[in-house]
């Protein structure tokens, strides 16, 4: 992952207060690394890599926070596709025969899906809310979800692990 240069002050200020935070406390640092990812990911993951990489927070407790973040924000939007999919208004402006058609490819190729929008980004946060109106198997996309965030994330702090050493 490559820091785009609008990130890089944000994510500098943003690692020297999780390193801040964990000589203080630990968990608040865990906390902060978490809740940071439900606000922008991309920011919070580039910033948990420098605090590593400059020794202010350890891997053994950035990459763990930020994975049940992600993991987090993810069913969020999954679960707010359900919410939408309750409601009887979208069904009124959509084709009954291409929606079954639609929900029974997207079924067969869930994994391929969630794994082709973790790594291109801007469409997560449509895509995922696709998957919750659809009804896709949550088993299987929190499985598909968590593999593709561990890799996304894991590669790009070791990206920004090596770009800061």
């Amino acid at each position: 992952m490559i820091a785009a240069p609008f990130y890089t002050l944000p994510s500098r200020v943003l690692a020297i207060a999780f390193g801040a935070m964990t000589a203080h406390d630990p968990w608040l640092a865990a906390f902060a690394i978490l809740s940071a990812t439900l606000v922008n990911e991309d920011l919070a993951t580039i910033a948990a890599g420098i605090a590593v990489a400059d020794g202010m927070v350890g891997a053994g407790l950035a990459l763990p926070s930020l994975y049940i973040g992600i993991l987090m924000g993810d069913m969020a939007w999954y679960g707010l596709g359900r919410l939408i999919a309750l409601h009887r208004l979208p069904y009124r402006f959509l084709n009954a025969k291409r929606l079954a058609a639609f929900k029974a490819w997207l079924h067969g190729r869930l994994m391929l899906g969630v794994f082709v929008v973790r790594f291109l980004p801007g469409l997560r946060l449509s895509a995922y809310v696709v998957f919750g109106f659809f009804a896709m198997p949550i088993r299987r996309f929190v499985a598909s979800d968590a593999l593709a965030a561990i890799i996304w994330t894991t590669t790009g702090n070791l990206t920004n692990i090596r770009r800061n050493a």
